[in-house]
């Protein structure tokens, strides 16, 4: 129990120095609580500022497997749609209230944070018997010495983190976010269709929730990945215009009449890969782009052979490339730069 809390405008009747004691307080409480051998943290408490130490604190509990649970705020008719910590904290499960009616509570807050709802209206709630008799109404027990019916996310909190716990009870294998996920997935969908900033993904059922626990199954890991390719492949191959030899690497012009010149090649692979798909790819100037023209296959020594048309006039560059398997890097050839003028 920490002696401070927080009041809407996060300082506690308007003295920092308390407000930082409460800061002090929740942050060591919560580390102790992540050492500790509990499942389930409850929050019924909130501020509107983000304070550091609290939000470490907060990771430093998920990182220890704890799940988070936190009150969503009662501050909506004052500062509606105003995130509040440390429900708004990332891994904390911020709860929403509802009446009986299944509507929302007006005090409660609303936010993209806000993960389920849960009654917070009327809730018997413990009292300090310590209140003096002659106490104003307001805060004197209503429902005998020690007791209350109070309203609030406070109060809507520890019923999610009591579900939580009875969770972790029949499956007690779950991870924290597998905890929230079966909260929010057995939840009964109030207000907009979907998850809204209002209910979030709805009031939970705590039937449904225990039936998807033990039901939940954990998806299958992806498969893990096969070793990578580090071998290289080099592709040789020399290549002729009309008998004339065209060397890889450098240009090489061809006068005709007719765009009638057949480019032909002749290569191997280094090592030699058999079978091996090879991809004769021209180079697009318009697109700045490689483009597949074709395609030649190996022999069982490695080596392939192809014939190219060029029935256009103008520049043809062109190259070989290989995909690459599972022992052998992608790569590809030198380029062959043809330019047929008439």
């Amino acid at each position: 129990m920490i002696r401070f809390k927080v009041g809407t405008s996060g300082v506690v009747g308007g003295a920092p120095n308390l407000d930082a004691e409460f800061v002090a307080d929740l942050a060591l409480a919560l580390v102790a609580a992540g050492d500790s051998d509990a499942v389930v943290i409850n929050m019924s408490l909130g501020t509107r500022r983000d304070h550091a130490p609290v939000r470490d604190a907060v990771a430093y509990a998920r990182a220890r497997g704890k799940v988070v649970i936190a009150a969503a705020g009662n501050f909506q008719l004052q500062f509606p749609g105003v995130p509040v910590y440390p429900a708004a904290y990332p891994g904390v499960v911020a709860v929403a209230a509802t009446r009986p009616d299944d509507g929302i509570a007006p005090f409660s807050q609303n936010g993209d944070f806000v993960d389920v709802a849960a009654p917070g209206t009327g809730i018997l709630s413990t009292w300090d018997s310590r209140i003096p008799p002659n106490a104003p109404a307001q805060i004197a027990p209503t429902h005998g010495q020690g007791f209350r019916a109070e309203s609030g996310t406070s109060m809507a909190s520890p019923i999610v983190a009591g579900l939580a716990a009875l969770i972790t009870t029949v499956r007690p294998d779950l991870t924290p976010d597998e905890v929230e996920l079966v909260l929010t997935s057995s939840a009964t969908d109030l207000g907009a269709t979907g998850r809204d900033p209002v209910f979030g993904a709805g009031r939970i059922d705590a039937f449904r929730a225990l039936q998807a626990a033990q039901a939940y199954r954990r998806p299958a890991p992806p498969p893990a990945p096969g070793p990578t390719a580090t071998r290289a492949t080099r592709i040789f191959y020399a290549c002729t215009v009309r008998g004339r030899q065209v060397t890889p690497g450098r240009p090489a012009f061809f006068r005709t009449r007719r765009a009638t010149a057949r480019l032909v090649c002749t290569g191997r692979t280094a090592p030699a890969l058999r079978g091996a798909l090879l991809e004769i790819q021209r180079y697009n100037t318009r697109t700045g782009r490689w483009q597949r023209i074709g395609v030649e296959r190996t022999s069982s020594r490695g080596r392939f052979g192809f014939v190219r048309r060029l029935r256009t006039t103008g520049g043809w560059t062109i190259r070989l490339a290989y995909p690459g398997n599972a022992q052998f890097r992608a790569s590809s050839s030198l380029a062959t730069r043809v330019r047929v003028v008439p």
